[in-house]
């Protein structure tokens, strides 16, 4: 613990938070604000020390009533010496946000002043979780070992497991029952089966796979039908590096960090599409020190050996290849090609920058074009990037070239280059293509898909670009063959050799193939067409989204979440008949899917089928008692027919699951005013102002409600 509780709170404008250590010697945050019981978060895990170099933090979590351990929104940085909070929205796959995320300020990482609302705090009500789980926004499994977290129906709650919050030799070896009952049997020094996986022994692809179970941005897949009845101990959920790049990529089309990102970057450096370099090359991941690519110990993190040991003719005259003093910060390997750069949606205000795993070539003015300065400007802020980069051009001459398909990428992508359809031609036809290069294939095909898409003549694409596809189809990354197979679904699938080429995809398994790996393509599959929707229905509007909805339910159609997606896209278009039928469909493949059944009700009432609405409501309270959205919706139902009583007792329990709902604490505080409790409605509708500071509405039975109680005032009420 590094943070300083028992130190000065946190004041808001609308809120102190006291981090304290209670009578127990427990951590705790006691959130206090006007007119309201203050709320008490018990610590019960702390991530982070502070160490890292770029900026290190200090994050904290605290057990729920419903299992699952969430992030609170107080982080402490230790280079700033400041409490801060994440001003971005934090929403998960169920979590209502479209209202919320208008509070947040969205300007990065901010420390607290008490200029800032609570409601700016992107994790304000805490939402992110330990452990993998559609249900919220969460940290996946990263920042601990045996970090699980799932439903369990019988108990109506989440169980969250934590084997420890440290890394330890699980995080990368994996389950080692086998290797400590090799060793109690004392077997180990007999046999050279040591009951885990030799991991220094591993290729280049399947060590860099070791450490990306962290160090990348990647997407969970859920786990393959297949595997539906793994052990519960036994970590089955799959994870795609790929998808993450489809709809909109967090990445430049060089692979550095255009949003927000980690060490995933790596697959775009010369270091390892030329060489062979992986991640222990560098780094010991036993002793955190650092090495050469041949195993000798190297003095820190800017020791030049690390590149030298490859490069060795730069060694011989240093200053001739730097043109800066030997010794000097400006002549270290790492200073112009692994600069530290500040995570760009982050903001500036709190230090958290990143080494840059491109390992690029600086680029002065070109990289500034891009969005990131470039690493002479990284020492050299006095100086423009045109003077920069006239200094680069007279000490190293033209400088190195793009890689062709990353230099047909920017020329595809860039502001006022036309149609980016051109990317996924212009890529297949600037090289032989690296077989590794996995990241720009997926961006080349991603910016084709959204710029055929978005094109107002027919976007049929020509048959060079088919047949590069269906090249792409066969890849042999899972993410490149996945992507390119949704894009000929979402663009071309009309043409009979298309079809006929993507229903031999669809094929069941034959004897010698995985069943569990063809699922897996296929999640993929569907989750590219499902992101696109997404991207085309901001960028066009929902009716441009249904037709990769319905191919994303095509792919997968026993797939509940494929099948919600359909029904809401189906819903934003005003078909409510058809979403009636596929949220049903949804039911028949999971009975109890809440989502489902509560849009289900919004959808039947819509119709005016109110008995069954309400049905659907009770039927998800039943199955997810402590979800908020199932009690919200069954509240409103019962006001509606004058059973305000339970009414009041659904909100209750809807605001406790979500005290962030702003509607559910606004018609809790009209009901107990109804029921003749205006007392207990002031705490109400200040949380639903807290949550809705510019709802009219709420503002003024707040003010007639506050009224009211100094004297004899109508209070007049809305209907939810």
């Amino acid at each position: 613990m590094i943070a300083p509780f028992g130190g000065p709170p946190l004041r808001f404008a609308d809120a102190v938070v006291s981090p304290v250590v209670d009578e127990m010697g427990r951590y705790a945050f006691v959130v206090a604000r006007p007119g309201r019981p203050s709320v008490r978060y018990v610590v019960s895990g702390v991530v982070g020390r502070g160490h890292m170099v770029g900026g290190g933090t200090q994050g904290f979590v605290s057990a729920f009533p419903d299992g699952t351990e969430r992030f609170l929104p107080f982080d402490w940085s230790a280079d700033a010496d400041a409490w801060f909070c994440n001003t971005a929205f934090v929403g998960g796959f169920w979590v209502p946000g479209a209202d919320r995320a208008a509070l947040r300020a969205d300007a990065g990482w901010l420390p607290v002043t008490e200029e800032m609302r609570l409601t700016d705090c992107g994790d304000w009500p805490p939402v992110r979780v330990l452990g993998t789980t559609r249900r919220f926004a969460n940290c996946q499994n990263c920042h601990g070992s045996g970090v699980q977290v799932a439903y369990r129906p019988e108990e109506r709650r989440y169980e969250t497991r934590v084997a420890t919050l440290r890394i330890d030799c699980e995080s990368c070896h994996g389950p080692a029952a086998a290797h400590v009952e090799r060793a109690r049997a004392g077997l180990l020094a007999s046999s050279p089966d040591l009951g885990l996986p030799a991991l220094d022994t591993l290729g280049v692809d399947e060590s860099l796979a070791v450490c990306f179970q962290c160090h990348a941005l990647k997407r969970s897949i859920g786990r393959a039908p297949e595997d539906q009845e793994a052990p519960e101990d036994q970590e089955a959920t799959e994870y795609s590096l790929g998808l993450p790049l489809v709809g909109d990529s967090p990445y430049l089309s060089d692979g550095r960090i255009r949003t927000f990102g980690y060490q995933q970057t790596h697959r775009s450096s010369a270091c390892y599409l030329s060489g062979a370099m992986t991640c222990v090359d560098c780094h010991d991941p036993h002793s955190q020190s650092y090495r050469d690519p041949f195993d000798a110990p190297l003095a820190g993190r800017y020791d030049d050996g690390q590149c030298t040991a490859c490069h060795a003719s730069k060694a011989a005259d240093p200053e001739a290849h730097t043109f800066h003093p030997i010794a000097s910060d400006g002549a270290r390997c790492v200073s112009c090609h692994m600069p530290y750069v500040q995570h760009p949606d982050l903001l500036d205000a709190i230090p958290y920058a990143r080494s840059d795993h491109t390992i690029p070539i600086p680029r002065p003015g070109f990289d500034e074009a891009a969005g990131l300065p470039s690493a002479c400007a990284g020492c050299h802020q006095d100086r423009s990037p045109a003077a920069l980069a006239r200094q680069a051009t007279e000490w190293w001459g033209d400088l190195k070239p793009h890689r062709p398909e990353v230099a047909a990428l920017f020329a595809a992508t860039a502001p006022g280059a036309g149609s980016p359809e051109r990317a996924l031609a212009a890529l297949l036809e600037a090289a032989p293509l690296d077989e590794r290069y996995a990241l720009a294939k997926i961006m080349a095909i991603d910016a084709w898909v959204l710029g055929a898409a978005g094109a107002q003549d027919d976007p049929v694409p020509e048959e060079a670009a088919t047949g590069a596809l269906t090249r792409l189809a066969r890849d042999p990354d899972l993410d490149v063959r996945a992507v390119a197979t949704a894009a000929l679904h979402a663009v071309h699938y009309d043409d009979p050799a298309v079809g006929a080429f993507l229903d031999s995809l669809s094929a069941p398994a034959s004897r010698n193939s995985s069943p569990s790996r063809l699922d897996a393509g296929r999640a993929r599959w569907a989750g590219a067409l499902s992101q696109w929707a997404a991207a085309v229905a901001r960028s066009s509007g929902p009716e441009a989204a249904l037709p990769f909805l319905q191919k994303a339910r095509a792919v997968r159609p026993a797939d509940p979440e494929a099948l919600i997606g359909l029904a809401a896209g189906l819903a934003s278009v005003g078909n409510h008949t058809q979403a009636v039928r596929a949220y049903q469909e949804a039911l028949r493949h999971e009975p109890d899917h809440p989502v489902a059944l509560v849009n289900l009700g919004l959808e039947l009432e819509s119709l005016g089928r109110e008995a069954e609405a309400e049905a659907a409501y009770q039927q998800a309270v039943e199955a997810r008692p402590r979800e908020a959205l199932p009690h919200f919706n069954l509240g409103n139902a019962r006001f509606r027919r004058g059973d305000l009583q339970s009414a009041v007792a659904a909100y209750r329990a809807a605001v406790e699951a979500d005290p962030g709902l702003a509607r559910a604490h606004f018609y809790l505080a009209v009901a107990l005013i109804n029921t003749g409790n205006p007392e207990e409605a002031l705490p109400a509708l200040y949380n639903a102002a807290e949550f809705a500071p510019d709802d009219d509405e709420i503002r003024q039975v707040l003010q007639q409600v506050e009224t009211a109680l100094r004297g004899p005032v109508r209070v007049r009420l809305p209907l939810p």
